[in-house]
């Protein structure tokens, strides 16, 4: 199963490595079609913090892309004021990477 694949590139590359982020990022979709919707939040947010481990807290656009993916489960769920706050950190960074490439 993938969920074992995710776990089997934790033990082989570490907890913090990007290519983990990936695995986590297919085992939360996976949950989110089986209507699975908080087990993928909480994996979104395993993948949140694999990736800022790997790429900081900054501006990076996989962090953003994660963000993305945790709003969109927290509306889903109603959680609208989470959903909106995460959304706009995905926007904040989209809009610091735009602002970069205009420098």
């Amino acid at each position: 199963s993938i969920q074992t694949a995710a776990n089997i590139a934790k033990e082989l590359l570490g907890p913090s490595h990007p290519n983990v982020a990936i695995s986590l990022v297919r085992v939360g979709f996976l949950l989110l079609q089986t209507h699975r919707c908080v087990d993928a939040l909480d994996t979104f947010f395993d993948t949140l913090r694999v990736r800022q481990e790997a790429f900081g807290t900054d501006v990076h656009p996989l962090i953003a892309k994660v963000y993305n993916n945790i709003g969109v489960i927290q509306l889903y769920l109603r959680h609208h004021a989470n959903g909106r706050e995460v959304f706009q950190k995905a926007f904040d960074i989209q809009w610091k990477l735009l602002e970069k490439m205009f420098e």
